[in-house]
């Protein structure tokens, strides 16, 4: 099967397009719950947190990297609620909250994610990996709760004459070249196939608790759902799944983009 994705070492990184400052702070909460309402909204179907950096979302860059940060603290697959604020002046400090205690285990991991995240000194692909190998271990019953989301769809859509992926005909042949070399499928096969043997491999591996299939899926997940040009392909349900799949990736990279913008510090005497 054409893997059909660049993982993360190719996968296109987004930005945002201006540095927070205390004007700008807010607080956001992610309640993961939600997805089954989000799902029945028409107006968000298709959309999903990191997708909006590059919308006209009501919600302001800031608050949609709030968003993906309270995102990685989602450990537990329901009923687990996560907060964040952030300042950045020259200097970042981040503060979180749950509607529990945080264990010892999990300060620790945010501390590994920042500390991560921290190493400047590091190239910005070294530093992906081990932060995404970080998430997968602590959020990987979220992660996994959205890979059945994922496939639930996918088995939804198992009767429809398509499966939820239309043909690539539709498009304009350059945007069909793009689509293809962004996830890496073959000139020469057919998107349309590709993008379903995705679907089956993520559909029959969903109860796999491998690191690697998990890395696998959110990164593929992020590299299918960051071009807009997707929404004319797949259906918009099961992009909207996909997308909230890759929104761990999007995470990562906002989280060390922000970072990689704060001035450099001082060096001592």
């Amino acid at each position: 099967m054409d893997r059909l994705s660049a993982l993360l070492d190719n996968a296109p990184q987004l930005s945002l397009t201006k540095t927070p400052t205390n004007a700008d702070t807010g607080d956001t909460t992610i309640d993961d719950d939600t997805d089954d309402d989000e799902d029945d909204d028409e107006e968000n179907f298709g959309m999903a947190v990191s997708a909006e950096l590059g919308s006209s979302s009501q919600k302001s860059k800031h608050l949609v990297l709030l968003d993906l940060l309270a995102l990685l603290l989602v450990t537990e697959a329901k009923s687990d609620v996560a907060a964040t604020m952030l300042i950045t002046n020259g200097s970042m400090k981040f503060f979180y909250s749950k509607n529990r205690p945080f264990t010892y285990s999990e300060n620790t991991y945010v501390r590994t994610l920042f500390n991560y995240a921290s190493q400047t000194d590091r190239n910005v692909l070294d530093r992906h990996i081990d932060l995404i190998a970080a998430v997968i271990d602590k959020c990987q019953k979220k992660i996994k709760a959205r890979i059945s989301k994922v496939s639930q769809r996918v088995k939804e859509l198992q009767s429809t004459a398509d499966r939820g992926i239309h043909s690539e005909s539709r498009l304009p042949l350059k945007v069909v070249k793009f689509l293809k070399a962004q996830l890496e499928v073959d000139p020469e096969k057919s998107l349309k196939n590709s993008l379903i043997s995705w679907c089956d491999c993520l559909n029959s591996t969903q109860s796999s608790n491998d690191r690697e299939f998990l890395r696998f899926a959110v990164t593929s997940a992020y590299t299918i759902g960051l071009p807009s040009e997707m929404n004319f392909v797949i259906d918009q349900k099961l992009l909207r799944r996909i997308r909230k799949l890759g929104d761990y990736v999007g995470a990562v990279v906002q989280l060390v983009g922000e970072i990689d913008r704060l001035p450099p510090r001082p060096s001592k005497p």
